[in-house]
């Protein structure tokens, strides 16, 4: 009876040593959400949304690599819009939200992320995204997660870039912007690139768009081919201008506290795992604009590749002095981004 206590103290000491030598061992799940919900592809389009399927790989990934000790959870569409996804992801109910680029600008401590909204700053994907990855940006990012108690891990995959959109009006070349409506994002970095272009911008949110092109308020948008085809904007609008103005892309940010309660390995798993399959989506991402180009096609909507040079002398003029001004971003930034993917990119 004697050995048989001694034996049950000793087991009960191994594991109460095992759970504190390994904490993984018990399993954690993370929660992960997004507003974009997880639907079939348009008849005519053969793959799944792109970024639904990083999401997807990334969960995957995680859950092999850390031989199951964390599985991440993902939720489309099903927890509410990005403020609601971030209070949740701050309160701790939710563990990693993924989220557009854009709103890094609209954080306390992120004004300077209104960069991201100038014109032809960014000349490929792989710069925008290389550059949102770069010690530069992630200094940036400090006073947001001080404010926000969020680790922002950084990119996960592209979204399509800005085009413009038009109902009657073929825009062949910066000239013809003059005295056309569009419908721009309340902010002032939009008013101000549609107004050195020649067209009057019109601030609206989202929801009140395609009824305002249906009732000929506003006769274009700028929004990506994602937008343009997977809300049937081609049902108001005509032509579809390839301009490529502003990249963005989906990042992810995890709670702060759920983070740090990671063990380093797990952390360098999960940062490891975002920046390859943000990679890995890449030739997914180019191969969806290409079939939603077709599939827009096929339902109309003419597509035009304009001649860009007035569009870019423009803007960058406008961003130089947008840059000595400092009103909308610190000044002196821009030029310090355009010399960042000048060293990194461009000389290379």
């Amino acid at each position: 009876m004697k050995g048989f206590r001694i034996l049950a103290i000793t087991l009960l000491t191994l594991v109460f040593v095992l759970s504190l030598a390994a904490p993984g061992l018990a399993g954690i799940t993370l929660k992960m959400a997004t507003e974009g919900k997880d639907v079939p592809p348009l008849e005519g389009i053969k793959q799944e949304i792109p970024g639904n399927q990083a999401l997807k790989r990334f969960a995957a990934l995680v859950k092999e690599r850390t031989k199951g000790e964390i599985e991440v959870e993902t939720f489309f569409g099903t927890m509410g819009d990005a403020k609601k996804l971030f209070g949740s992801t701050m309160m701790g109910s939710l563990d990693i939200v993924a989220f557009s680029t854009g709103i890094l600008s609209y954080f306390k401590g992120g004004e300077n992320f209104s960069i991201l909204w100038s014109p032809y700053l960014f000349n490929t994907t792989e710069e925008f995204s290389g550059w949102i990855d770069s010690d530069m940006a992630r200094g940036m990012m400090g006073d947001i997660e001080k404010n926000m108690k969020l680790k922002i891990l950084g990119p996960i995959y592209d979204r399509t870039n800005r085009l413009l959109s038009t109902a009657n009006t073929p825009i062949w070349t910066v000239a013809d912007m003059k005295g056309v409506k569009f419908r721009t994002p309340p902010s002032r970095i939009f008013t101000e690139v549609f107004t050195a272009w020649g067209a009057i911008p019109t601030p609206m949110p989202f929801p009140e768009l395609f009824m305002a092109l249906k009732q000929d308020v506003v006769q274009g948008q700028d929004n990506g081919l994602d937008v343009l085809v997977g809300y049937q904007f081609f049902t108001v609008q005509k032509y579809a201008v390839i301009t490529d103005h502003m990249m963005s892309g989906y990042m992810l940010a995890m709670n702060m506290k759920k983070w740090e309660s990671l063990t380093p390995e797990q952390q360098k798993i999960i940062q490891d795992t975002r920046q390859e399959v943000l990679a890995w989506q890449k030739p997914l991402f180019k191969l969806a604009v290409e079939e939603l180009t077709q599939f827009g096609a096929t339902k109309g909507l003419r597509v035009i590749i304009p001649d860009l040079s007035g569009f870019k002398k423009i803007s960058h003029d406008l961003n130089m002095k947008l840059d000595a001004e400092g009103a909308i971003w610190e000044k002196g930034l821009y030029k310090k981004v355009e010399d960042w993917l000048i060293k990194n990119y461009r000389n290379k």
